[in-house]
């Protein structure tokens, strides 16, 4: 699953993105993903870049049962193909935003 095909395959309803405290704080009021159906959801984590690559470090998913299990996996994939074209020096979480460095693949 790429996150083209996630963003394709995924239907959110009233999504909501924080950037505060170094930390993002994404919550949603439902989620369809094919057949499944989740009720609100909320998720915290943090954003760090390792060899190039930005990750996605979830510290909470709320409600937390099996099948929200997926999402931090889920966000995880999303994030590295959302800056695949760019070796990510460092990410920061700033308030209101978030601020990458980068340079392009393979330049050194």
């Amino acid at each position: 699953v790429n996150s083209d095909e996630v963003q394709r395959q995924a239907q959110t309803e009233n999504f909501n993105a924080e950037f505060t405290g170094g930390k993002v704080i994404l919550t949603v009021d439902g989620v369809r993903f094919g057949l499944l159906s989740l009720g609100p959801l909320k998720v915290v984590g943090t954003l760090t870049a390792t060899d190039g690559v930005v990750h996605f470090n979830t510290e909470s998913v709320e409600p937390n049962n099996m099948l929200t299990a997926a999402v931090p996996g889920l966000l995880e994939r999303v994030m590295t193909a959302s800056t695949a074209g760019y070796y990510v020096e460092e990410v920061q979480v700033e308030e209101g935003q978030i601020v990458y460095t980068v340079r392009p693949n393979g330049s050194n």
